[in-house]
């Protein structure tokens, strides 16, 4: 990979890079840093930059390079259509993947299972991203927990394969754009809704304990009153 990095930071020719089932997998997470971040902190050594032969360039610019000429392809195999757990403990572990890859061939009816997994890992890191004190869940796959990750997890799932069944019968045009992009688009809405429905829950409860204190204002005033006309009543 780091070959691959070079050929296509250094020139103007394409470079393919063609992933399939049997690759070596000890690469994988550098491939999937770079997919996610554009760049790799240690893979390239920023000295050997500045020779004749990339043009004496910093960092951003060798990567701008390799932006405009590295493709990267996964060709995985399917079980007679299904998802293999090879591919869901990919995408559950690269969940970002779905958002990446710029055209998607070939789309399976996901096991709902697979689906609540990717959706787990999506929302906990964007929880993670919020929090950094966020402890991560345990007992994923124990729905009876009442995990509320896992809850809303399963319900994206649920969503998202009703869509694609429904769909395909009644709205065939609408089903092409259900896709693995469009289930991480779906989580999204799910994360910002959230955002606005606790946002607007503090707004309440701010008015809330207004209220409160008025009413407790009123309420010693109230008691101040009464006290004077005791002492009145007495004279």
């Amino acid at each position: 990979f780091r070959s691959a990095l070079i050929e296509a930071g250094s020139g103007n020719t394409p470079v393919l890079l063609f992933i399939e089932n049997g690759w070596d997998l000890s690469v994988l997470p550098d491939i999937m840093y770079f997919i996610s971040e554009g760049s790799h902190p240690t893979l390239i050594d920023p000295s050997h930059l500045n020779s004749s032969s990339y043009g004496n360039v910093n960092m951003d610019v060798f990567y701008k390079r390799v932006h405009a000429q590295i493709h990267i392809i996964f060709s995985l195999d399917t079980d007679n259509g299904l998802v293999t757990e090879s591919l869901s403990e990919l995408f559950a572990t690269y969940p970002f993947l779905l958002k990446k890859c710029t055209s998607i061939d070939y789309y399976s009816l996901w096991a709902s299972e697979t689906l609540s997994e990717i959706a787990f890992t999506f929302l906990e890191r964007h929880e993670k991203q919020k929090n950094p004190d966020y402890k991560k869940s345990e007992g994923r796959s124990t729905p009876e927990s009442g995990n509320p990750t896992k809850m809303l997890s399963d319900f994206a799932a649920g969503v998202h394969l009703i869509a694609l069944q429904e769909g395909e019968a009644e709205l065939p045009d609408i089903c092409s754009f259900v896709n693995p992009s469009s289930f991480l688009d779906l989580l999204h809405v799910y994360t910002v809704m959230e955002e606005r429905f606790k946002s607007d829950l503090t707004s309440r409860l701010d008015i809330l304990n207004s209220v409160f204190l008025k009413i407790s204002q009123v309420e010693n005033i109230l008691e101040t009153k009464k006290s004077k006309l005791d002492s009145l009543a007495q004279i």
